[in-house]
């Protein structure tokens, strides 16, 4: 059977995706994001640098019973504000992943209008 991952079949990640958990370091990634199983964890081509490279990646299942769809950013952004997880404030993990997806020109406008929406809502609160 021809491995996926090309060179990195020997010693690299497993062309499983379940496997994932035994190989991610420390489990942790695995661990954050398969808690409610509300992902499916899908082996992709990543495009980085000119370069393709496998890479790991977690799609929301959207049949699982916590998948939400169709809110208005009003109410998006009222449930990030009020939400908690084991990180901290909801709000600002959104606010993180954002900051970051922007910095690498990844951000739809949907996202920067809940972000101006949570900035408002902390310049009034």
């Amino acid at each position: 059977m021809r491995c996926a991952f090309g060179p990195w079949c020997t010693g690299g990640p497993p062309n499983n995706p379940a496997s994932y958990s035994a190989w991610l370091p420390g489990h942790y990634l695995w661990q954050r994001e398969m808690i409610r199983q509300a992902y499916v964890p899908t082996l992709l081509d990543l495009h980085i640098d000119e370069k393709i490279r496998p890479g790991l990646a977690f799609v929301v299942d959207t049949s699982h019973p916590q998948f939400v769809d169709e809110l208005s950013d009003e109410r998006i952004a009222s449930i990030l504000t009020r939400s908690r997880g084991r990180g901290g404030p909801n709000r600002d993990y959104f606010l993180d992943c954002l900051d970051h997806l922007e910095e690498m020109g990844v951000c739809t406008k949907r996202y920067q209008r809940i972000k101006r929406r949570l900035q408002q809502q902390r310049a009034v609160g």
